[in-house]
């Protein structure tokens, strides 16, 4: 007789695969039910369900700009892999790590990532991920401008991928080759290998690639010499990929042409490609390149002999540089706190493994409680977070365990009764809805967020010191001021204070001090200026 599957069981399933058919993976809603998934019902996976809902998890977390959570959620998923055999999803595994690094810029580990998947799939006979990663490697590569090396690593693509059908893959060697053989000065070799790949696409299913091969080409044919031609290919690829939002390669081309069409003294024509690049969605283009964008409208504008517009050039650039330094420090600062994490003593990681059990133990009872006070409206109607009572019982479980570094976040929206002068208490309610989704992308899997007055979130993360608290609420600011949040078609800027102190578990137990600590940082936050944060530390 077949046993029946217990209610927990069927509710993973029915779960995992909602997630499974998500139409816009990832999203926040899709990433807050795989959290949760992961944080109450991992015991009812099977490991093929348990790496896949860590790869899913992983994957939100990257677009939601949570690096560091999404590198530990591969990590355990490398670790089950291992564990349990399962080579085919190392490679995939490992593929997301080095795009993870690569956020983070760091190259060295992102190779390290790829070459280790590449060894797996030649040594087990992956043809598919062989050709895959080996594209993705060549791309890396040649962004390190180890052309040389990539071209020995594409080369061998085309061929293998034929056997396959993989168009798509095939497709995008040839033109990664392309571009490497081009920087390499063998153009003959460089035009062979694009009309390749455009004949691939043509011919296959990637008909869509043929713009972005159009770029390459025209790349090309400036690198020979040929401008005029090269902005002529350029203009008929960038009504194409206008038109299906391809950003990254958008954004590619308009720098190309700009420096082309500067070159050719045609500067109003390259003015113009700028100020388009610059008007691309901010969320899908690298601070990096907006420098890049700045630094060569400065060019075009001395060159015009425009003071006026050259200084205002010289502005954006500082402005924009600035911007690309902060981000890079940040991303490097949670690199190296993700790779010098493991080095602690062994006493400490043993310690800290204890306590994190213990705690995942305690938020798991949280959240079992927190979903059946649901019922009795213990989340707040409008925003979905924790009504102050929910999380006041949450703080308590936390502060009943085993010590360990805990940091409480006030979070204030600022100027939120000008809001509601100047738009409405209905697109204040917006306001609000925004910024609780966008605290819930910025915060981190075990991390609770409650509603504690009109415009104020109080947020309780476990597990974290100063220097992780530091990162968090600088990761709030950033999430928050990213973009306005619109409302009948009306952008609404919004900026947050946060107010953070910083203790330990058993000391939540003094919690309205606390929140006088907490108050008086948000004081100075304000004070200083608002859109941003002030940490304190408590009995540390």
């Amino acid at each position: 007789m077949r046993k029946s599957k217990s209610p927990s069981r069927r509710f993973a399933e029915s779960e995992l695969a909602a997630l499974r058919a998500v139409a816009h993976w990832p999203n926040a809603p899709a990433l807050e039910r795989a959290e949760a998934l992961l944080l109450t019902h991992a015991a009812d996976l099977n490991a093929d369900e348990m790496i896949e809902a860590l790869r899913l998890c992983a994957q939100g977390c990257q677009a939601a700009g949570r690096t560091l959570d999404a590198l530990r959620l591969l990590r355990r998923g490398l670790e089950l892999a291992v564990r349990e055999r399962r080579q085919h999803d190392r490679v995939a595994l490992l593929a997301a790590v080095a795009d993870a690094h690569q956020s983070l810029h760091n190259d060295a580990a992102a190779v390290r990532a790829l070459r280790e998947a590449l060894a797996i799939a030649e040594r087990d006979g992956y043809g598919d991920e062989q050709a895959r990663i080996s594209v993705l490697l060549g791309a890396l590569y040649a962004d390190l401008d180890l052309h040389a090396d990539a071209v020995a690593l594409l080369e061998r693509v085309p061929v293998f991928a034929i056997s396959k059908r993989q168009h798509d893959i095939r497709v995008a060697a040839l033109d990664h080759l392309a571009r490497s053989l081009c920087a390499l000065g063998r153009f003959a070799e460089a035009e062979q290998a694009i009309t390749e790949a455009a004949a691939a696409a043509r011919g296959g299913t990637s008909r869509e690639l043929v713009a972005a091969l159009q770029v390459t080409a025209a790349e090309i044919k400036a690198a020979r010499g040929d401008l005029a031609t090269a902005t002529r290919v350029a203009a008929a690829a960038a009504d194409v990929l206008r038109t299906r939002h391809d950003v990254p390669t958008l954004l590619r081309l308009l720098l190309a042409s700009a420096r082309w069409l500067l070159a050719l003294g045609r500067h109003d024509e390259g003015r113009a490609r700028l100020e388009e690049a610059a008007l691309l969605p901010s969320d899908q283009v690298p601070l990096t390149a907006r420098e890049e964008v700045a630094a060569l409208h400065v060019q075009l504008e001395r060159a015009a002999e425009s003071p006026e517009r050259a200084l205002a050039a010289v502005t954006a650039l500082l402005a924009a540089r600035a911007d690309a330094r902060r981000a890079e420090r940040a991303a490097r600062r949670t690199s190296v706190q993700f790779i010098e994490a493991p080095t602690h003593s062994e006493h400490r990681v043993q310690r800290a493994a204890a306590a994190a059990n213990e705690l995942t133990l305690r938020l798991i009872e949280t959240e079992a409680e927190v979903q059946r006070a649901a019922r009795q409206n213990a989340r707040d109607p409008l925003t979905g977070a924790l009504h102050q009572a929910a999380l006041t019982a949450a703080i308590a479980k936390v502060a009943g365990g085993a010590q360990q570094p805990t940091t409480l976040l006030l979070i204030d929206v600022d100027d939120f009764a000008a809001i509601n002068e100047r738009h409405g208490h209905v697109a204040g309610d917006a306001v609000l809805v925004g910024v609780t989704e966008r605290l819930r992308q910025a915060l981190r899997v075990n991390d609770l967020v409650g509603r504690v007055g009109d415009d104020e979130f109080l947020v309780l993360c476990p597990d974290v010191g100063p220097r992780v608290a530091v990162t968090i609420a600088a990761r709030v600011l950033d999430k928050v001021r990213a973009a306005p949040i619109v409302h009948d078609g009306e952008p609404i800027a919004v900026r947050v204070s946060v107010g953070a102190v910083c203790t330990h578990s058993q000391s939540l137990g003094a919690l309205p001090y606390l929140r006088k600590r907490l108050d008086a940082a948000m004081a100075r936050a304000k004070r200083d200026g608002k859109d941003r944060a002030v940490t304190v530390r408590v009995n540390d």
